[in-house]
């Protein structure tokens, strides 16, 4: 059926993957891989081609049973890590309308 969701298509380096040893998850130590069923926040820029991509560093913010789990080399993570999800969408917003 239609979803009310926009389809938001992501392409990224990494994923699961097979290797000798069984299934593994392939990442970048910068950048956590984006997984069917996360609950993420993404902070999006668009280039002139048209294309959004993550703003570098602070882009993508994931969220673990409602509470922010940055990346570890957000330099955003001091100041997110734990916070409701609320909290997080509030402040974000509440930035960039500065």
């Amino acid at each position: 059926g239609a979803s009310d969701s926009p389809l938001i298509v992501v392409t990224q380096i990494g994923g699961p993957v097979l290797s000798t040893a069984g299934p593994v998850l392939m990442q970048t130590s910068r950048d956590e891989v984006l997984l069917p069923g996360d609950e993420v926040l993404l902070m999006l820029v668009r280039s002139s081609d048209g294309r959004n991509s993550a703003l570098g560093g602070v882009g993508i913010v994931f969220f673990s049973n409602g509470l922010a789990r940055p990346e570890a080399s957000s330099p955003l993570a001091s100041q997110i890590e734990g916070k409701r999800q609320t909290d997080v969408i509030v402040q974000v917003k509440s930035a960039i309308t500065r």
